[in-house]
């Protein structure tokens, strides 16, 4: 019989940890995953950065895990593929080593551009992983081939891996989300460093019951903390819709980002001059809509032009100017938070209009 410290009563309850760990083994991390950013945010809060640190290599390492799982092409598969993208005044470069349609390795990697350029950098990775050829900027092995109906797939799971390992560096001393966000200020003129990032998006269904969602980046990683949603009463409007949300979060809060950015267009970014004009230390841009908005447009040609998004800001005179959406590491910040104030802003909406109806 069991006495004192061995009585069943007094055992931990480990049920929560074997449930994690099952989940793992069957490819469903994403509780673990909730639970290590949860955590992660609680000790950036409270500066424990060094612990914050710890748990973003485990996520990185849970990551690796689950991203090898989530590509099958062909069984005649097999061999070495390449991207390399520029971050700041880095190279970055991912390799995958697929062995029979399945992802067996993933190899992250960042060179200096001082140390290399990019030829020099293609041509000391060929000796370690074969010999590459260029296939719509994918550098595969010369006995490879990739049906167009895989490649959607493969260049999802290599921005996957891409954004990983560059979130991966955020608590590190040379960390490639300040070059990303670098990038940024200095693409689109910003006066300040965009460490804190607000994007707000108006949501309506034909001008009936609009409501609006912000999203918030804090040194380019999501802070749920700082999403916000509103009830807009001028819901047939939606530039006066635009004003009234964006003068509520302005007027309510103290906690101001350093950049503000529109979905919209050149005119989103008319209607907030006055506002600017107001909060000087608040640079606001807009996400231009139009042809380009949906991925499969991006790049096609129409009356002989290129179809791009483009963002729109205000130059010193306060004069609205417009460059083309990039489309690299940085810009998708940009377009990811936007995305989210999307997503927020219309599950918003769909809750308010099913109270209604009940």
């Amino acid at each position: 019989m069991c006495k004192g410290w061995c009585a069943l009563d007094n055992l931990p309850d480990y049920a929560p940890i074997i449930t994690f760990i099952t989940n793992f083994f069957k490819g469903n991390t994403k509780p673990l995953e909730k639970e290590i950013r949860q955590q992660i945010e609680d000790a950036i809060n409270k500066q424990h950065f060094e612990w914050a640190a710890k748990l973003r290599d485990i996520l990185l390492h849970i990551n690796q895990f689950t991203e090898s799982q989530t590509v099958v092409l062909p069984t005649s598969t097999t061999g070495h593929i390449l991207q390399i993208k520029s971050v700041g005044n880095w190279w970055i470069y991912v390799v995958i080593y697929l062995y029979q349609g399945k992802v067996i390795d993933v190899i992250r990697q960042k060179i200096s551009q001082n140390e290399y350029d990019k030829e020099s950098l293609l041509i000391n990775l060929e000796t370690e992983y074969w010999t590459f050829s260029l296939e719509n900027e994918l550098y595969l092995n010369t006995n490879m081939k990739i049906k167009k109906s895989d490649r959607q797939e493969l260049e999802l799971f290599l921005d996957r891996c891409f954004e990983s390992f560059v979130v991966a560096s955020s608590f590190e001393e040379e960390n490639l989300m300040n070059d990303l966000l670098k990038t940024l200020q200095s693409r689109y003129a910003l006066q300040k460093f965009p460490y804190r990032i607000e994007c707000l998006d108006i949501s309506h269904l034909s001008g009936w019951r609009a409501s609006g969602g912000l999203s918030c980046m804090l040194g380019g990683l999501k802070y749920l903390k700082g999403y916000r949603r509103y009830k807009v009463e001028h819901g047939g409007d939606d530039y006066a819709s635009l004003e009234e949300v964006i003068t509520r979060r302005l007027k309510n809060e103290e906690n101001y980002p350093d950049l503000f950015v529109l979905d919209g267009g050149k005119w989103q970014l008319q209607i907030v001059k006055t506002i600017a004009k107001e909060y000087p230390d608040i640079q606001f841009i807009s996400l231009g809509k139009g042809d380009a908005r949906k991925k499969i447009n991006i790049g096609k040609s129409k009356n002989n032009q290129e179809i791009t998004e483009k963002i729109y800001y205000f130059d010193e005179k306060m004069q609205i100017k417009s460059i083309p959406l990039v489309y690299d590491q940085a810009d998708k910040l940009l377009t990811s938070l936007r995305d989210e104030a999307h997503r927020f802003a219309n599950a918003y909406r769909k809750k308010q209009m099913s109270k209604e109806w009940k």
